[in-house]
Formats: structure tokens, C-alpha cells, sequence
């Protein structure tokens, strides 16, 4: 998830996150080369950028961090007092603002699962059809063989060129759209306060508010 960089280990401290609402012990992580710090919450894995100085003491393990009972429960009762939000707009943008570092981190074509996974259906496919058409090179259907020993690879290629190619956008529609329905859904936001964010959103060039869609994040609250 944090590609690019060697993150090394800073410690743990006690948070709530701002995607899952549960307070719970974050790890910090920090890449020297770039002079970056993200917290990954202990409980839905979500990697967030630190812009802020850091509060609270940082241990060496999450379990220390668990220990921390007092700042633990101090968090748990701000989290509960909290007042409703009055700035719908503005509290639909922050959440936005979070995932926008991991987006532009992720911008680029990978290699991901799904075209990891096609690529070796399309070496093991084709290894077959090799191996049936050398076997059955006499028969009748050796001519079909041919022509999917042929075929296979240059459909199995282009899929995976294309898998690859798309793979910033797979990551954004599963993964970020995922987790940006799992931080609004108890906002309940429209169809239209999520066009105007976006839409206010594309003028700063992220690509996150180019890649998500009002459709994709619809789907994701519903379930």
C-alpha cells in the first residue's frame, strides 16, 4: 500500500481514526528519503499521511500502546461528546483530503493482484495449449490447436497490458472508494453534496477527485 519508499517502524500511539471512528492504536511509520510520517490504524489497516505534529507519547509496540488505558478512554469519551457536524461540505472534503496522499502515492501503473493473476492464467494457458497441440499434432483438430496457441497469448497479453495500464483506477473504484464510503456513511451524504465536492475538488488537479465517481461511492454507501 505504502509503495515507493522504505518506511521504517516510529512507534505506536493511541488515535482515533477518521475512517473506521474507532479509537485504536496507530502505528507510525516513516520514510527518511522523502521526510514522510502516516499512521495506519490498528483496526481497518487505513494508511494516513501526517501533516500535524504528532500528539501523545509514541511505544515501541502496540501493545504498550494498548496499555495506554488513560489516553485510550480520554479519546473514546471526545469521540462520544463530539458534536454533530454543521459543515456537511467541508467534513466530506476533509475526509477526501486524507486518502488523497495515498491516491497520488498509487497514481502510476503496478502490478497488481488482478493483473498478477492474469498474467500467469496467460503463461499457463498458453504452456498447455503447447503441450496439446505437440500431442495431437496428427489429429484432425490440430488446426484449432494452432490457432489458439496463437490466439491465447496475444488475448491473454493484451488483457493483462490493460489490467496493468488500469490498475491506478482498480485501486481507487475497490480500495479508496471502500474505505471513503466506510468514513461518510454515517454522514449520510447526497448525491448532489458528493458532486460538489468533487467537482470543487478537480480544479486542484488530484487525481482522486478525477478517479472517484458519485456512481461508485453510491454503490459502496448502499451496501
Amino acid at each position: 500500500m505504502l509503495a515507493g519508499g522504505k518506511f521504517r517502524s516510529l512507534g505506536w500511539s493511541g488515535d482515533q481514526c477518521p475512517i473506521c471512528k474507532s479509537v485504536q492504536p496507530f502505528h507510525f511509520l516513516g520514510e527518511p528519503r522523502r521526510k514522510e510520517i502516516w499512521r495506519q490504524c490498528g483496526a481497518c489497516g487505513v494508511p494516513i499521511q501526517v501533516t500535524e505534529e504528532l500528539r501523545g507519547k509514541l511505544y515501541n509496540n502496540r501493545r504498550d500502546a494498548e496499555r495506554s488505558v488513560q489516553t485510550l478512554a480520554s479519546l473514546d469519551n471526545q469521540v462520544r461528546l463530539r458534536p454533530p457536524e454543521e459543515d456537511r461540505l467541508g467534513t466530506i472534503r476533509k475526509v477526501f483530503e486524507l486518502l488523497t496522499p495515498l491516491v497520488r502515492m498509487n497514481r502510476r501503473p503496478r502490478i497488481d493482484e488482478p493483473t498478477r493473476r492474469c498474467a500467469w492464467a496467460t503463461l499457463l494457458g498458453s504452456l498447455l495449449l503447447l503441450w496439446l497441440a505437440s500431442y495431437l499434432a496428427t489429429t484432425t483438430g490440430s488446426k484449432l490447436l494452432v490457432a489458439a496457441v496463437i490466439g491465447l497469448p496475444l488475448v491473454g497479453v493484451t488483457r493483462t497490458v490493460y489490467l496493468f495500464l488500469r490498475s491506478p483506477h482498480y485501486f481507487v473504484s475497490t480500495t479508496i472508494a471502500t474505505w471513503l464510503a466506510r468514513a461518510l456513511r454515517s454522514l449520510k451524504p447526497t448525491a448532489e453534496e458528493l458532486d460538489q465536492v468533487l467537482q470543487g475538488g478537480k480544479a486542484g488537479g488530484e487525481p482522486i477527485y478525477r478517479m472517484v465517481t458519485v456512481k461508485m461511492l453510491a454503490r459502496k454507501l448502499r451496501r
